[in-house]
């Protein structure tokens, strides 16, 4: 199964939006964590790759942190 999740921030760069893209494997979730351009949809910056964990929400909610703090660099 493979879940995908848009992140808006306001007012921090127009053109960009955080993806996060959730993948089960088993019992397990990873996640890619990308800065995506908005018009394309076209990856602008890798940000991370997170793996197993055992919860979803859980991983979504750390994923949006590291979103959040790559904008902060």
């Amino acid at each position: 199964m493979e879940r995908e999740y848009i992140i808006k921030f306001d007012g921090l760069m127009d053109h960009l939006e955080g993806r996060i893209t959730i993948i089960q494997i088993g019992e397990k979730y990873n996640a890619e964590i990308n800065l995506v351009m908005i018009e394309s949809g076209k990856i602008y910056k890798h940000i991370k790759n997170i793996y197993g964990h055992s919860s979803e929400e859980e991983l979504v909610r750390i994923s949006t942190q590291t979103l959040q703090r790559s904008f902060s660099v």
